[in-house]
């Protein structure tokens, strides 16, 4: 995970305390929105009830001079989940264009350095490997820092789902946690085993350019 969040915010050239922002309100207006679908059916089917977290809800919304209505309570909810998209649509919007940054500065960089080197660099090294450097690492350096930004993307909403969850319903939420814990772990015996077919796939790839250049 470190290794992800270093992609992410070393990359040069592009603006992660920005995105991470707008994400971070994404992540707090779709929270809200969320939280308040739950006193929107109480005062729906039972016209508020005596449930507490509604109470307390409701109270909140007081504080800042907001009845606790049906219409005031669906338009929070509504205004919520838009603002939420909105801000993730121009969070990521930067990340695309952060993506071909990345992969157009490495092999700016790749080939100023080439035009650098000593004649001897080229007789000692394999030319596929620097096609392929130029080529496929290139992209891939840049679909990294997309999946990167997808990765806090998914971690931001799911800490916001989980204080919802345990805001509804704390001991079906532990549950829930407790199982997502053991699909992890599951899925990291996974993910180890697709780093390591990574790294094979990008030494055959680089081999099968050598051969045929």
């Amino acid at each position: 995970m470190l290794d992800i969040l270093k992609i992410f915010f070393k990359a040069r050239g592009t603006r992660p305390v920005t995105v991470m922002i707008c994400l971070l309100l994404g992540g707090l207006a779709e929270g809200f929105g969320m939280a308040s679908m739950l006193p929107v059916f109480s005062v729906a089917f039972d016209g508020g009830g005596d449930d507490p977290k509604v109470a307390m809800f409701a109270q909140a919304l007081a504080s800042i001079g907001l009845p606790a209505t049906l219409p005031v309570l669906v338009s929070l909810a509504v205004g919520g989940i838009v603002l939420k998209n909105l801000l993730n649509l121009a969070a990521m919007t930067y990340v695309g264009y952060a993506v071909a940054h990345v992969s157009t500065s490495m092999r700016r960089d790749l080939l100023g350095n080439l035009l650098n080197v000593r004649w001897s660099y080229f007789t000692e090294r394999p030319l596929g490997r620097i096609t392929n450097t130029l080529s496929v690492d290139a992209t891939r350096a840049g679909e990294a820092y997309l999946r990167a930004a997808n990765f806090i993307v998914n971690a931001i909403q799911t800490v916001i789902y989980t204080l919802v969850a345990l805001f509804v319903s704390w001991k079906v939420a532990l549950a829930a946690i407790l199982i997502g814990g053991l699909i992890v772990l599951f899925l990291g015996f996974l993910v180890r085993s697709a780093k390591r077919a990574g790294r094979r796939q990008t030494d055959r790839t680089a081999d099968f350019i050598t051969y045929l250049s």
